[in-house]
């Protein structure tokens, strides 16, 4: 199970890949981030992942983490990853600078000109903004680990709604080589950090999605 980031937490650092990579990793990212070594001493990696939500009208689109822990339930770290800002194309890869580690992704939202759509896991407990504790979920959508100086090439995750009952059919595909060729030359130290390592998806989950 795993638990939803709360909003009043901080949000990670991060940025196209593109903008992300061709200046710094992510606006206001760690200064000094600049080759895979940096990563590694600062014990963090790169997530690079598209989502089917870019290519459908979504001006941005978010993903809200968690991490497991025992008993297959896991634990709000407070952190939602903006995936795809307003001016980036929809063939731009999200680039996440994030601590190296495991972590389940249990909702992605996109804003778009029709309102808000929003697919997530199946919410088993509710979270409390008193005592600061986060809603557990069933299972996450998705799951995917970074180790310390990686760059890893987590694929496209496919969301659609299955039928009529609002629940969320999620496949990982892959990305095609050309949305990560816009990687710059004078982070060339990068290439050998990259690691293709596709989301997980864990057995069938219970999900769902919704409009506002």
């Amino acid at each position: 199970m795993y638990a939803v980031a709360r909003p009043f937490r901080t949000t990670l650092l991060v940025a196209s890949l593109a903008a992300g990579l061709g200046g710094c990793l992510g606006a206001g990212a760690p200064v000094g981030l600049t080759d895979a070594r940096s990563l590694a001493d600062t014990g963090s990696g790169v997530l690079l992942v598209h989502t089917s939500l870019h290519e459908e009208g979504c001006r941005e689109v978010t993903a809200s983490l968690a991490k497991p822990v025992m008993s297959g339930r896991s634990i709000d770290i407070g952190r939602t990853v903006p995936l795809k800002g307003s001016s980036d194309p929809a063939t731009r890869p999200g680039a996440a600078v994030l601590p190296a580690g495991e972590y389940g992704i249990v909702r992605f939202t996109c804003e778009g000109p029709e309102g808000t759509r929003v697919f997530a896991a199946k919410q088993v407990e509710a979270g409390s903004f008193m005592d600061g504790s986060g809603a557990v979920y069933e299972a996450p959508l998705a799951t995917f680990r970074v180790g310390p100086g990686e760059i890893v090439e987590g694929g496209s995750v496919r969301l659609a709604a299955a039928g009529t009952s609002g629940r969320v059919s999620v496949a990982i595909a892959p990305m095609p080589e050309g949305w990560l060729q816009s990687v710059p030359s004078r982070y060339a130290s990068f290439a050998g950090a990259r690691v293709a390592r596709p989301l997980g998806v864990p057995g069938a989950p219970s999900a769902n999605s919704r409009r506002s």
